[in-house]
């Protein structure tokens, strides 16, 4: 744990926005995700951006239409970009990850059927 500071959560914040860009400007612009766009094939967070759009509308039937777990998402991937500035052990992180990660591809299998 690195210990909290505002700098480094102001820095870290300002790191989002290429991430941010890439889901909002550059992914439209090619047509979807990589994966999508090379394999036809839409991941497990296909539909999470509309679904967060849909619900920050407080549209919760397009919400769960589009992606049931994309708040959960959110705050694990938030979770994951500051975990270290926070109390919590590594190894509860990465608890946290996997138990995330399954649920994640439990669910897209689901969607697939």
């Amino acid at each position: 744990m690195e210990g909290f500071s505002w700098k480094k959560v102001a820095i870290r914040s300002l790191m989002l926005i290429p991430i941010i860009l890439l889901g909002l400007v550059i992914f439209p612009l090619l047509g979807g995700s990589p994966l999508y766009v090379l394999f036809g094939i839409s991941g497990p967070t296909a539909g999470v951006t509309r679904a967060l759009l849909a619900a920050l509308r407080l549209d919760f039937q397009a919400y769960f239409y589009y992606h049931a777990l994309a708040i959960p998402l959110l705050f694990v991937f938030l979770f994951a970009f500051f975990h270290d500035l926070l109390p919590i052990s590594k190894k509860i992180a990465n608890i946290i990850f996997i138990i995330t990660g399954i649920i994640a591809f439990l669910f897209h299998i689901f969607r697939l059927l």
